[in-house]
């Protein structure tokens, strides 16, 4: 059990940065980037940082959301809602609910945000 809560938790924390990492990215790629960028053009590599980046985080995100189901299924499993682990969940559920927010509750934004990285690294 305490590998579990160990993995759970690493997971909880790695999103978080992540998502950190991203809006350091962002803000650095806002105030750096030339004023006349070409989505055309050739990649560089603060474009392939970001996209690798991106990717992290969409993963982690999928992680959540597993961990988020894990912990539901053990709460009805064992028939025991108690209030850290209802607070265990919504940690599971917060970075998938972050991404629909900000993609303004559009599934369509979604989809276009989670595959942005492989459109950026393939395309």
């Amino acid at each position: 059990m305490k590998k579990r809560t160990a993995y759970r938790n690493t997971i909880f924390i790695l999103t978080a940065v992540s998502f950190a990492v991203i809006l350091c990215l962002t803000a650095f790629f806002a105030v750096y980037a030339p004023g006349h960028y070409d989505l055309e053009g050739s990649k560089s590599a603060l474009d392939i940082l970001y996209a690798v980046a991106l990717l992290i985080s969409n993963v982690l995100v999928f992680l959540s959301l597993i961990e988020f189901f894990r912990t539901c299924s053990a709460m009805f499993r064992e028939k025991n809602f108690s209030v850290k682990q209802c607070g265990t969940a919504l940690l599971g559920i917060y970075p998938l609910v972050l991404v629909l927010f900000l993609c303004g509750w559009n599934f369509t934004t979604v989809c276009n945000y989670l595959l942005s990285p492989l459109n950026i690294l393939f395309a």
